[in-house]
């Protein structure tokens, strides 16, 4: 397994904006309301940070699925808060509409990175056991 340093400094950097971008959400959270761009921002980071094929060790799988799940929680709080704003709407259908295309939107983002985390994991396992079974056949 390589390790490309610029590539590994890179996914530090912006996770640990992603993280800053939580904590100041966190904050901002209990003073005033979630935005959209923060969440935009956020996620897009995470789609950058945990591309496709991006996923290369235990570590960083179990972070993805950590963070996705954490944004997610974002996105839901998020949800709810708009919903609200919506009902105080005049259209009240057309605005709960677009933020549940928002939301879908956000999520499916979210859902990739955790589906492939959570698969990098199943084949590591399954290599696991195979190279076991191999072993426990060979001393026979």
């Amino acid at each position: 397994m390589k390790f490309d340093l610029r590539r590994l400094s890179t996914l530090l950097n912006v996770a640990s904006i992603y993280i800053l971008v939580l904590s100041a959400g966190d904050v901002m959270a209990q003073q005033s309301k979630l935005t959209l761009p923060q969440l935009t921002k956020a996620i897009a980071s995470l789609d950058q940070i945990y591309a496709a094929g991006a996923i290369g060790s235990l570590s960083m799988s179990e972070q993805a699925i950590v963070e996705a799940n954490a944004a997610k929680n974002d996105v839901q709080k998020w949800y709810a808060q708009a919903e609200q704003t919506c009902a105080e709407n005049f259209f009240v259908t057309s605005c709960l509409n677009d933020i549940k295309l928002t939301r879908r939107d956000k999520l499916a983002i979210l859902q990739r990175i955790n589906v492939e985390a959570k698969a990098w994991q199943r084949k590591q396992r399954i290599e696991e056991l195979d190279a076991k079974l191999q072993e426990k056949n060979s001393q026979k």
